[in-house]
């Protein structure tokens, strides 16, 4: 189950957005959510830096990762 929510232009800063993102796991009730920010350039550059928590029992798909914060910066160029 997954749900995410964004407010684009915040602060009335151009092209980018905020958001939030919730994925569920209905079967071990564990779950990651993160928080990123996104920024669109120009030369069809496109970034994206998000916070990622993830959060659950041990033996769970989330909760049995390694790490259990992330942050993940991300550039992509399309063409």
């Amino acid at each position: 189950f997954m749900n995410k929510f964004s407010q684009k232009e915040p602060w009335d800063f151009l092209y980018s957005a905020l958001y939030y993102k919730n994925i569920y796991n209905l079967e071990d009730k564990s779950m990651q959510n993160s928080f990123g920010a996104t920024y669109s350039f120009k030369n069809n550059m496109f970034l994206d830096i998000s916070y990622n928590i993830n959060d659950g029992r041990i033996g769970s798909e989330y909760g049995s990762k390694l790490v259990q914060d992330t942050i993940w910066t991300k550039l992509y160029w399309y063409f």
